[in-house]
């Protein structure tokens, strides 16, 4: 809903995909996941150029685990933002971690042309009828 938002506020210079795994869509994840990820892209990739940018939300499983990655093609990180994560980043990471043990990890590596990926890797669970 927020990459909506943004493309409306945008318009043709944000390009978004999604390459949702079919085995992805009943997977059980927290509310609002990646909002500050997403938040993250909007204004260090979009914002700062003039010309197009792109966001890719993709998700795929893997030995029981789900893995979420959102990518874009802005500037990339410099060396001091290698160092550590943001005040989004780190909260999602220590809720993931909360929420399953331990169990998750969360990523943000420079793509090998241009821009970042954030991965969360998290214990796949599939939403259950009683979930609603």
């Amino acid at each position: 809903l927020y990459l909506s938002i943004e493309k409306v506020r945008f318009g043709e210079r944000l390009s978004v995909v999604y390459q949702i795994a079919q085995d992805t869509r009943d997977a059980k994840v927290p509310s609002l996941l990646l909002q500050p990820i997403v938040e993250n892209a909007i204004k260090y990739a979009i914002e700062s150029k003039k010309d197009n940018g792109l966001i890719v939300v993709s998700s795929q499983t893997h030995d029981g685990r789900l893995f979420i990655n959102v990518s874009d093609d802005g500037p990339g990180l410099d060396d001091n933002q290698k160092q550590g994560f943001g005040i989004g980043i780190n909260n999602t990471k220590e809720r993931l971690s909360t929420m399953f043990s331990g169990k998750t990890d969360v990523s943000i590596k420079n793509n090998l042309d241009k821009g970042i990926t954030v991965t969360l890797s998290l214990p796949y669970i599939q939403v259950s009828a009683n979930d609603g």
